[in-house]
């Protein structure tokens, strides 16, 4: 979910949430995404709405609300003006068993998101990294994983796996996306890892592009890493992002 919520483009502010009065969603029905249930909405109606805290009840059998970890963020989407929009929410549940929601500020138009993520099984192959004690001589020693995408964007993926992963863990990641959009091997960071009802873990990475690398990769550690993993640009994350802006699962795509 990270790149969903990458800053809209020049020129298309975002609508500010502290300004926001959303009273008028009490009685509604929203919608609330999380890696916890991956691919998976749950529909939820807005019991009571003050400042940035919603009260939300409901939920299906499977997929109740009440089934949620506490404190993680989940990501809300619901009409405003005519238009969709969603927001990052932290859930909080109180002792009595209430599903509070404190909302971020910044409430995005979903046409406005920056990366569109799209719903895209591929096989990938993933070796986690430890940074601080890397050298290019135990690379052939890494343990392999092989996992497949639930979904894909320009700036990361969400993958299921059979282990718990932390934040921030680098990854070295194949994905059987056309190389001439994605490298064959491109360096990734872990940004959350939920377990799920099968006994395995859906794990968000984040791409880390070649302008950024410098800012997240010791220097040492950069230079025992194989040098392909360090070619994917911004540019390049934004020649792919329009290509997949175009994609439908019925339609031919350069994926």
């Amino acid at each position: 979910m990270h790149d969903q919520f990458y800053p809209s483009p020049e020129g298309t502010p975002n609508i500010d949430g502290s300004k926001l009065d959303l009273s008028y969603l009490v009685g509604r029905e929203v919608g609330v995404f999380c890696d916890q249930f991956p691919g998976t909405e749950l529909k939820g109606r807005v019991h009571s709405a003050q400042d940035r805290q919603l009260e939300i009840e409901g939920g299906n059998r499977q997929h109740h609300l009440d089934n949620l970890v506490n404190n993680q963020t989940v990501i809300l989407q619901f009409p405003y003006k005519g238009q969709t929009v969603s927001v990052r929410a932290l859930l909080r549940r109180t002792s009595g068993g209430r599903c509070l929601f404190l909302m971020e500020e910044k409430i995005i138009p979903l046409s406005q998101r920056r990366h569109r993520r799209i719903q895209l099984r591929r096989s990938a192959k993933l070796a986690a990294v430890p940074m601080s004690t890397f050298v290019r001589t135990k690379l052939p020693h890494l343990r392999w994983l092989e996992t497949t995408t639930l979904n894909f964007s320009s700036g990361g993926a969400l993958l299921e796996i059979p282990s718990y992963l932390e934040r921030g863990v680098h990854l070295l990641l194949h994905v059987e996306i056309n190389n001439s959009l994605l490298p064959a091997l491109v360096l990734a960071q872990v940004r959350h890892c939920f377990s799920t009802e099968g006994g395995k873990f859906s794990t968000g990475v984040e791409f880390v592009v070649r302008e950024v690398a410098g800012k997240v990769v010791p220097p040492t550690a950069a230079k025992e890493l194989p040098p392909a993993s360090l070619n994917y640009s911004v540019i390049d994350r934004e020649k792919l992002n329009k290509v997949i802006q175009g994609w439908t699962p019925h339609s031919p795509s350069e994926l």
